[in-house]
Parts: structure tokens; sequence; C-alpha cells
């Protein structure tokens, strides 16, 4: 059973692996950024996130374009649906963050805020900014 689902979304699971992978390190960095903002330069949670937020955002868009997707897509098309994306994820992470910070610590809250983006920026890149035929391979 296991094994016929796995061969029937075979390639959804490797997209949803390099997905992964491309936004791991991203996120690595975006939380770096992060930890930098609020430690070092005690900047608050929220002012944090959004300017890491908005540092990584050309590099998720390449990584995801080149890695993830593959896409054979027009770049300037998908920069624009993948900027309307990665708002929304951001503005749904940004009310999760919200919600987090009375109920863990404040550098857990980011992290939990941003499995919360992970899973909207996904779906919003799978079914709108890549959703296209067009990919150079699997």
């Amino acid at each position: 059973m296991l094994s016929g689902f796995v061969r029937t979304h075979a390639e959804e699971i490797r997209r949803v692996m390099r997905y992964l992978l491309a936004g791991g390190a991203n996120t690595l960095l975006g939380y770096g950024l992060i930890v930098l903002f609020m430690e070092v330069f005690g900047l608050s949670p929220h002012v944090s996130n959004l300017m890491a937020y908005t540092i990584t955002f050309f590099t998720s868009f390449a990584l995801q374009r080149s890695v993830t997707f593959r896409s054979a897509g027009d770049p300037r098309a998908e920069i624009l649906r993948f900027t309307v994306v990665y708002v929304g994820a951001f503005l749904v992470n940004f009310v999760a963050l919200t919600g987090f910070v009375d109920l863990m610590p404040k550098l857990l809250a980011q992290i939990a805020a941003s499995v919360v983006f992970v899973v909207a920026s996904y779906c919003g890149q799978r079914l709108y900014v890549f959703s296209h035929r067009g990919d150079r391979r699997s």
C-alpha cells in the first residue's frame, strides 16, 4: 500500500524533498539573520522577522525556481506571482508569530511561525507560482 502511494506520487515526493532542502537552506539563513537582529542588535521579534524575510526573499525565489520547481517559465511573471504568495505566507506567519510569542519563548515562537510559513508558501508556489507544465525536468 505504501509502495503504491510512493510510486504514484514519486514526482511530488521528490519535489517536496527539494523544497525542504532549498527552503531549509534559506530558512537557516533567515533564522540566522533573525537571531542576529534580535540578540546582537536588540531588535524586537517582529522587526527582526520582517527584516530577515525581506532579505531572504530573493534567495528563496532563486532556489525555489531553479532547484525545487525547475521552472522554465517567464521569470518576470513568476516573480510577481511569487511576491503575492510570499507576502501572503509572510502575513500568515506574522499572525502565527503574534499568537506564539505569548505561548513560548521568543526564539521558539520564531521557529513555530516559520513552520506555518513553510506550509503556506509551498502550497502557494506549487498551485500558483510554478503551476505551469513547463518544468525543465522532474
